[in-house]
């Protein structure tokens, strides 16, 4: 069973920074691998400039570019292992059904939720074969690369 998943800090932070800057939801997709059945390691988040749905309580991108992203996950050797995004308005990080079902649905492993109230943040993410939130272990050594990639197939 999955209990942890291993981020760099830098891009958790940038996600967390655009959240609280955000009036409407955002999303990104993690691309990574499974190291073992226990750790799921994220190699980056996958932004997009364009989303097909973008309200203060739901977001998604539009179903081409999630499929530009899963061919270009394939070509690098990685894959789509979950979804981050994040909840206006709240406190507390919760998992909603619809946020489970989502993961389900599109055959992720891990489901992030960033809360926000304005200000502060707080990260979980979640196992779909747990109800518990998985640890975070953040990479120790960093590369010097970009905290993000942007793709579109536009």
């Amino acid at each position: 069973m999955l209990n942890k998943i291993r981020v760099k800090k830098s891009q958790l932070d940038y996600f967390r920074a655009m959240a609280r800057k955000s009036p409407l939801e955002i999303q990104a997709y993690l691309v990574g691998e499974t190291s073992s059945p226990h750790l799921t390691k994220v190699d980056y988040f996958a932004y997009t400039t364009d989303y097909g749905v973008q309200t203060p309580y739901q977001v998604a991108w539009y179903r081409n570019e999630y499929e530009h992203l899963k061919k270009k996950a394939e070509l690098q050797g990685k894959k789509i292992i979950g979804s981050i995004h994040s909840h206006l308005f709240m406190e507390d990080a919760v998992l909603s059904r619809s946020d489970y079902e989502s993961c389900i649905s599109e055959d992720h492993l891990l489901c992030g939720i960033v809360s926000t109230d304005g200000t502060r943040t707080k990260v979980r993410f979640w196992s779909i074969s747990s109800p518990l939130p998985v640890e975070i272990d953040y990479e120790k050594k960093e590369a010097a690369s970009s905290h993000a990639k942007r793709t579109s197939s536009r």
